[in-house]
């Protein structure tokens, strides 16, 4: 099931949306089915205030939840076939987040810059049956700045300049008896 709505004035826009989705045992080209059980939510959520007719400010926000108990690997049909593989509780979260702020006056052709924030994290945590936990954890933290500079519009090779920056953060942890990303 989902939901989703839109708004939009004359200096706003905005949009939500969000689902849930319950998902049993996967059933596979051969006839076989391989067991699972999953509980799958997620949300977006995005904006934009236009400052005025050359600037604007955006965010975007979104979320995603899967709480399943499925094999280990799996592609293996028979879980707990080996010692390794065997029915696991995993829980994968990832959240984002961007802000965003552009300006592009009509009268200079040589100013068409955005500048754009954003932080991601996913968090991976597996509990295998008889086993101990394997998580991981991985951070995402940057910033990009970029402009297009429009030059020679009315000749016969109007062109367009691109450039910019980024530098951004990436941060991996294992925890439990994960010993890697």
């Amino acid at each position: 099931m989902g939901l989703t709505t839109f708004g939009r004035t004359e200096s706003f826009d905005g949009l939500f949306s969000a689902n849930y989705r319950d998902k049993g045992n996967l059933r596979l080209s051969n006839g076989e089915t391989a067991p699972n059980d999953e509980q799958i939510g997620s949300m977006l959520a995005k904006g934009t205030w236009n400052i005025d007719d050359a600037q604007s400010l955006s965010t975007n926000l979104r979320y995603y939840n899967n709480d399943a108990r499925e094999p280990k690997n799996p592609q293996n049909l028979q879980p707990n076939g080996t010692k390794t593989d065997v029915m696991t509780d995993r829980t994968t979260e990832n959240k984002d987040a961007q802000l965003v702020y552009k300006i592009n006056p009509a009268d200079m052709d040589w100013l068409n810059a955005s500048t754009r924030i954003y932080y991601s994290e996913t968090q991976i945590n597996s509990d295998p049956t008889g086993g101990k936990s394997e998580d991981r954890k991985q951070k995402t933290e940057g910033i990009k700045v970029d402009n297009r500079s429009r030059f020679l519009q009315e000749s016969f090779a109007p062109s367009q300049l691109t450039y910019g920056a980024e530098t951004y953060k990436q941060k991996q942890t294992p925890s439990g008896a994960t010993t890697s990303f």
